[in-house]
């Protein structure tokens, strides 16, 4: 028995159940009012997923790992580390154009020196 870590399923249990079949059901009894949003929140994410409510239970079928599969979910994580990459850009980029106005006044070396600190900052962050 797993504790699901999902915010609306927080009082569920989930169980994976695998078996020789061709897919491995995933089984979760969230509190009853939840089962229809633990439902539509997998069904809208990314996955791919088609759960569906037997009472209180929420069950889900996940296919077996083809090659197909390892690939799209290569895209779909390739896609949020790039989006995490590019927060991390914008974060650097407005730090340095907050050092640049504030120390407009100051010298040359202080500006640099400011901005070389949020660079080494966001430097051991990937982007």
């Amino acid at each position: 028995m797993v504790a699901c870590s999902s915010a609306i399923a927080a009082t569920a249990t989930c169980q994976p159940v695998c078996c020789a079949q061709l897919s491995c059901p995933l089984s979760c009894r969230p509190h009853l009012q939840l089962a229809k949003a633990v439902e539509k929140a997998i069904r809208q994410s990314p996955l791919s997923l088609n759960p569906t409510t037997e009472g209180a239970e929420v069950l889900v079928k996940l296919p077996r790992i083809t090659k197909e599969s390892i690939e799209r979910m290569v895209k779909l994580v390739n896609m949020e580390a790039e989006g995490a990459h590019q927060s991390i850009r914008r974060a650097r980029q407005k730090g340095i154009d907050a050092i640049k106005k504030a120390f407009k006044a100051a010298s040359t070396d202080h500006r640099k020196r400011a901005e070389k600190e949020v660079r080494t900052c966001s430097v051991s962050l990937p982007g």
